[in-house]
C-alpha cells in the first residue's frame, strides 16, 4: 500500500477509536463502579420505619434506594460517594 492510503486508513481509525471511547465515557459519566461500589445519585433514599418483627436480617433492610423506579439495596453503593456528590436526604416512611 502507498504512503497516503497508509495514511487515511490510520486517520479513519484513530478517528473511530476516539468516537468510541468518547461514547463510552458518556455513557457511563453518571453510573461509575470503583472498588466494587456503584456511584450513582439515586432517585429516593427510603428510610422505613414501619413497624415490624425486629430480628437480625431485617435491620440492614430498612432503608434502599430508589433508582430508575426499583428497589435497589444500599450495600451495592457506594455511600460516602453519594452524600458527598448527590442532592438527596433519607425519606422516612412510617
Amino acid at each position: 500500500m502507498s504512503s497516503p492510503i497508509k495514511r487515511i486508513i490510520f486517520s479513519i481509525l484513530l478517528v473511530v477509536v476516539s468516537l468510541t471511547f468518547v461514547l463510552l465515557i458518556l455513557k457511563t459519566r453518571n453510573t461509575s463502579i470503583i472498588s466494587g461500589k456503584k456511584r450513582v445519585c439515586p432517585d429516593a433514599w427510603i428510610d422505613n420505619q414501619m413497624p415490624s418483627v425486629k430480628d437480625d436480617k431485617t435491620v440492614n433492610l430498612r432503608q434502599y434506594f430508589v433508582i430508575d423506579g426499583e428497589r435497589q439495596e444500599m450495600g451495592d453503593y457506594d455511600l460516602d460517594w453519594i452524600r458527598i456528590n448527590c442532592n438527596i436526604k433519607p425519606q422516612t416512611v412510617y
